[in-house]
């Protein structure tokens, strides 16, 4: 997606600004970049795995950006919605699954809350999307976000779902990156006008 390696090269450049100015928040931004990127190898493997389970033969193809191209099955909705949700009576838990991708989504998003605190806080909890709420269906009752996202959806339609993803997930890591940056900045130039 050019979008997400957009923003992931502001990204990077934020990284080296902070480590060339001997920022104290340095250690942080390390930290969230490994989160960062921790998450988007997931969603990215979580991609390749659906794609492969679900279009068996593709796992031969080169796993490069034109990878989706040559599935055959894009408009598949049986196999990646079971390998997500399983049934919505009885929901699979675990690896590849929709739930485990909303644990560690809302575990990703309190990371990151976690390097702010106060005014900035609220406002990267406004900014930063990545929420996973319960939402209602259209017969009105209540349904896990990664069935609402997931289920009964074909192939093509998730994949464009996780890319979402992994662009939020650097849109989050780029407001907090510069966050860290500037907040460490102002303590400096505080530091320094007191000792004026």
């Amino acid at each position: 997606n050019q979008n997400t390696g957009n923003i992931e090269m502001k990204n990077n450049l934020m990284y080296e600004k902070i480590a060339k100015s001997g920022n104290e928040n340095s250690d942080k931004a390390m930290g969230l970049k490994k989160l960062s990127d921790e998450l988007i190898a997931h969603i990215e493997n979580l991609k390749f795995h659906l794609m492969t389970e679900t279009d068996h033969g593709s796992e031969e193809l080169p796993r490069d950006s034109a990878f989706f191209q040559n599935v055959n099955m894009k408009d598949n909705y049986d196999i990646p919605s079971r390998i997500l949700i399983g049934d919505l009576e009885h929901p699979i838990i675990g690896e590849w699954s929709g739930a485990d991708l909303r644990e560690k989504i809302t575990s990703y998003r309190t990371k990151v809350l976690s390097y702010s605190e106060g005014e900035a806080q609220e406002i990267l909890n406004k900014t930063i999307g990545l929420e996973t709420p319960e939402v209602k269906n259209e017969m009105g009752d209540s349904e896990t976000w990664e069935a609402n996202l997931f289920f009964h959806v074909p192939l093509a339609g998730i994949i464009t779902s996780l890319s979402l993803l992994q662009s939020e997930v650097r849109y989050a890591e780029s407001l907090t990156a510069d966050l860290l940056f500037y907040q460490s900045n102002v303590k400096k130039n505080e530091i320094l006008t007191e000792k004026k």
